[in-house]
């Protein structure tokens, strides 16, 4: 199995499909074609549907808000990023809430940048196994009843149940145990209440009481912290390229997903694109990986397939020039950064050359499942 809180509305919002006019990033650098917006031609205002007050909860919860794409917009290769963010969201001021208000009321979505004391407990029930609700069986395990932590219910059916944690506290993003349960917190993004969904057409909002406990007065649940804690033998990114998930998204964009149905072949770019970026370009991955039609159901267990990789040391290692190579291989040597993937990861591109992997070659990176 290679799954999101859901796919793209391919009918857009009006008109064909048309790019975006502008080709450079927030740095100023050149986006390649593939990392481009196609915008439908006219957009309409957001209907009276639009409740203000819905967006209202979050003035008063300190959460940073940052403008998303419009639920209607596809990138070059016609895929959905209805609830992506703009680039370079990452590192730039998130937007008051006078902005976000414009942002949605003009037709685009509006999300939530996790900062480093937040957690968010992203639900998704399409993953959970028939007769199964791993969220009452956290909430059992906890001690906890989660009914009383802010909730937004999402477009697709899922929560995002808000809570706070250290800002040391590093977490893993699934666990096994629970499935259709994420744990997001910095360096990761929700949709806001009021955005709507790509395919659904819903908006996200707050359940009937979504301030019973004020954001700002969540109490850390110790037990929740020390359950997804993130040991250092299980994410292992120690020895990473150093590359951003924005300069991932842009070489991902260059790859045609179709070509990596072969597991091995993907779990070797997975595993490489993990080492590139440190572990963060997790988001990046999945959204490629589930654009293959194929896969477009399957961003959970991939995502937990990420999680699990590690870089223990052992055997030879799969690093970013196992991905140089691939896009080396597509024609795009050009997007290659420099100093060159030959100078920098000569021996991945050896074994990388070498048809057949060496009995004795086992990856640094051991991802816990397979998938199907």
């Amino acid at each position: 199995m290679r799954c999101e809180e859901g796919d793209g509305r391919a009918d857009g919002i009006g008109g064909a499909p048309v790019e975006e006019a502008h080709g450079k990033g927030s740095s100023g650098a050149a986006i390649p074609a593939a990392s481009r917006v196609m915008r439908p031609a006219s957009r309409a205002p957001r209907q009276p549907s639009f409740a203000p007050d819905a967006l209202e909860a979050h003035r008063h919860t300190d959460l940073e808000l940052i403008r998303l794409h419009a639920p209607g917009d596809l990138d070059a290769h016609g895929r959905s990023i209805g609830k992506v963010p703009f680039r370079g969201w990452r590192v730039d001021a998130p937007v008051d809430f006078a902005a976000a208000s414009r942002h949605l009321a003009e037709g685009s979505n509006v999300g939530v940048r996790l900062r480093p004391i937040d957690l968010v407990l992203d639900v998704d029930p399409r993953h959970f196994l028939d007769g199964d609700d791993p969220v009452a069986r956290l909430a059992s395990y906890l001690s906890v009843d989660l009914s009383n932590y802010p909730t937004c219910v999402t477009g697709s059916g899922g929560r995002h149940i808000y809570m706070l944690k250290p800002a040391d506290a590093q977490l893993v993003e699934t666990l096994e145990e629970y499935p259709g349960v994420e744990f997001k917190t910095h360096g990761r993004q929700v949709v806001a209440a009021e955005s709507l969904h790509p395919t659904t057409g819903a908006a996200s909002r707050w359940d009937d009481d979504s301030l019973a406990v004020s954001i700002r007065e969540l109490p850390s649940r110790a037990a929740l912290i020390a359950l997804a804690a993130r040991r250092a033998a299980t994410v292992g990114a120690d020895a990473s390229g150093g590359y951003s998930p924005e300069q991932l998204d842009g070489w991902l964009g260059a790859l045609a997903v179709a070509e990596f149905r072969d597991h091995d072949r993907w779990l070797s770019l997975m595993m490489a694109t993990h080492h590139a970026t440190g572990g963060d370009g997790r988001d990046e991955f999945v959204a490629w990986s589930t654009a293959d039609p194929e896969y477009a159901d399957d961003a959970w267990s991939m995502g937990r397939r990420w999680d699990s990789l590690s870089a223990d040391g052992a055997g030879s290692r799969v690093t970013a020039g196992t991905l140089f190579m691939e896009l080396k291989r597509a024609g795009r040597a050009d997007l290659i950064p420099r100093p060159s993937a030959e100078e920098d990861f000569a021996e991945d591109l050896e074994a990388f050359s070498t048809p057949g992997a060496p009995a004795d070659a086992t990856p640094a990176f051991h991802p816990a499942a397979t998938r199907d």
